[in-house]
């Protein structure tokens, strides 16, 4: 019996780490702005942190032009970084270029796309959390971490 019990504490340490892998997954395309068509103004609210631009259908780096000013009536400055990653769920969003925000206030962006967009669909644009290559390792990490805890907790419980 006190054997069954020593499987318990990884058990569910595992099965906490692999419920906040989920929530991880899903808060940052959960906070995105509403989504506007390509050429068209956002007008979104942002607090104090780092930004970046999504577009879907996914477009190659350079296709997509944004401009805006932020709260303090400075201009955007889109800054290109290739270890920022693209937001999978709910939806696919394609990452074209991140920004920091200095202070909360009110940003207006315009996005536009030189040429169609692929299979006459329409093109949208949104603001939404920056994701970058070291968010995917620590998500990783903490997936790995839930999974031996979960499976050490299942071993030690049947012995």
């Amino acid at each position: 019996m006190v054997s069954r019990r020593r499987g318990v504490t990884p058990l569910v340490l595992g099965a906490v780490a692999l419920v906040a892998l989920i929530g991880l997954l899903l808060l940052p395309g959960m906070r995105v702005a509403t989504p506007v068509p390509l050429g068209s103004e956002l007008v979104t609210e942002v607090g104090k942190g780092e930004y970046a631009l999504y577009t879907s259908p996914g477009f190659r780096w350079g296709e997509v032009e944004c401009e805006g000013t932020l709260p303090d009536g400075s201009e955007l400055r889109v800054r290109p970084d290739m270890t920022q990653q693209g937001l999978l769920l709910p939806r696919r969003w394609s990452s074209n270029g991140s920004f920091e925000q200095t202070t909360a206030g009110t940003i207006h962006v315009v996005c536009a796309v030189d040429g169609a967009v692929a299979d006459g669909a329409v093109g949208e644009f949104t603001v939404g959390p920056y994701v970058g290559f070291l968010h995917i390792v620590g998500y990783v990490v903490l997936g790995a971490a839930g999974v031996v805890l979960v499976l050490v907790g299942a071993f030690r419980a049947r012995s």
